[in-house]
């Protein structure tokens, strides 16, 4: 029987078995990832599918800043990275990851979730292009980063995305 439970510590190993089978040992290269370097995801916001002690999927949430002309800066998380094995893809377990995923962070009471990839998968979720909020990210195509305001209420913040440690005057991650 499959449950979505939190991320525990001993999962890592096995996590990053599924994420390197699902997207490769390049996945790392990826702009996404700059945002996550030198910091954990958002605790209770990392959440496993499991199978009889198998891990079938994972999904987590990091935290990042979005910085406003202005400066100002103003917390969001970026959704990633949403894996499936492939001995459980086409059952839904994506879906029930996301929803689990997206339910904590309204009850944790965060506004606004990025994410690249895909409109047409992550549409069904709510996800927007971001550029309709003016949101950008550095380096990445306008296309594939995606928003979501996670509730009617969410003040979001026009901007540029930033790794959640960089001041408000400093710089954006550039390309490798």
């Amino acid at each position: 029987m499959i449950q979505i439970i939190e991320e525990r510590p001993g999962d890592a190993a096995a996590i990053e078995q599924l994420l390197n089978s699902a997207f490769g040992p390049k996945r790392k290269r990826k702009i996404s990832y700059r945002y996550r370097l030198r910091l954990p995801p958002v605790p209770g916001l990392s959440f496993i599918a499991e199978d009889n002690g198998v891990i079938a999927g994972t999904i987590r949430h990091w935290p990042i800043l979005i910085t406003a002309p202005d400066r100002s800066q103003r917390p969001a998380l970026l959704l990633g990275p949403l894996a499936v094995s492939s001995n459980y893809r086409g059952h839904g377990l994506g879906a029930l990851l996301m929803n689990r995923g997206l339910e904590q962070a309204r009850a944790m009471g965060h506004e606004l979730i990025i994410l690249v990839g895909d409109l047409p998968y992550y549409a069904r979720f709510g996800f927007v292009p971001a550029s309709e909020f003016g949101i950008t990210m550095p380096y990445e195509r306008p296309e594939r980063v995606l928003a979501l305001a996670l509730n009617a209420a969410a003040r979001v913040p026009q901007g540029v995305i930033r790794h959640a440690d960089t001041p408000a005057a400093g710089n954006s991650l550039t390309a490798a």
